[in-house]
């Protein structure tokens, strides 16, 4: 066992849980420093992913120029909703989007680098790469769910906005969760493009309350895929939609857990299950 591996070993979860963090929060400082050193090229990205945000609002804008709501929820109140979606994305795409890169390293063997290093390999999968996007989703969706809260006159008390801190942390631990288990299947499947087209499009019918849906689908993004957890069910909360109780608060943290918790359960599984594929 190599020295550094077997200092890991004798430290107890709390020490391997802090070194961990301290190695990720140094990864992820360098990889945001390198993509900032191409000042031009970031801003360039940063303003086409605004414009591509904003053309989800255009659309909203077309849709209720033709009717007065959708599913009894008004403009305003589906931007708020929007802005939580939109939200959720901002720290899977900052910090986390390196694991997306799982099927390309198991198909080109570049894994089998990773699992000789003392470390997580999830945790080094996660820093590979940053998208800088992921702070334009954190300003955007922010900048959505407080116009969309000034034009219906809404009230932010002490206890909303750490709702709607609690409500975006777990949204994104959703998001993470989501896409770590769908980089886990590439363990078997080894390249599984067609799962992640699903996980955007059922992104996609979460730009809405979910209750304009067949059941069916209301099942798939509550449970299977809880998309519903980061936008429709704290929107409905926040805004006292659809008759959910302030008892739902509780539902996107306690899903973002379990969500985690499976996700890098079946990460492990597959990572035991590996055999290398080589080039």
């Amino acid at each position: 066992m190599p020295a550094a591996e077997a200092g890991l070993g004798r430290r107890g979860p709390v020490g391997r849980f802090l070194s961990g963090l301290r190695c990720f929060a140094r990864l992820q400082a360098m990889n945001i420093k390198s993509m900032l050193s191409y000042v031009a090229d970031t801003w360039i990205e940063m303003a086409l992913f605004t414009v591509q945000q904003m053309t989800g609002l255009v659309f909203l804008w077309v849709v209720f120029s033709r009717v007065r709501a959708v599913g009894g929820w008004t403009l305003s109140e589906i931007v708020f909703l929007y802005g939580l979606l939109v939200l959720s994305m901002a720290f899977y795409r900052l910090v986390f989007q390196g694991v997306r890169d799982t099927g390309y390293m198991i198909m080109h063997g570049a894994l089998d680098q990773l699992l000789t290093k003392p470390r997580s390999v999830l945790l080094l999968l996660s820093c590979r790469r940053s998208n800088i996007t992921g702070a334009m989703d954190f300003v955007t969706g922010l900048a959505l769910v407080i116009a969309a809260g000034v034009r219906m006159d809404y009230q932010w008390s002490p206890g909303r906005v750490a709702q709607l801190v609690v409500f975006v942390f777990s949204g994104n631990a959703i998001m993470v969760a989501v896409m770590m288990a769908q980089a886990a299947t590439c363990f078997w499947l080894v390249r599984f493009t067609v799962l992640h087209e699903l996980i955007m499009a059922l992104r996609r019918f979460c730009h809405y309350p979910i209750g304009i849906y067949g059941s069916v689908l209301r099942v798939l993004v509550s449970t299977a895929v809880p998309l519903a957890f980061c936008s429709y069910y704290p929107a409905g909360v926040l805004l006292a939609k659809d008759g959910l109780s302030p008892w739902w608060s509780l539902g996107p943290p306690l899903v973002a857990m379990a969500s985690l918790a499976a996700a890098v359960g079946l990460f492990k599984l597959g990572q035991r299950a590996y055999e290398s594929t080589g080039s």
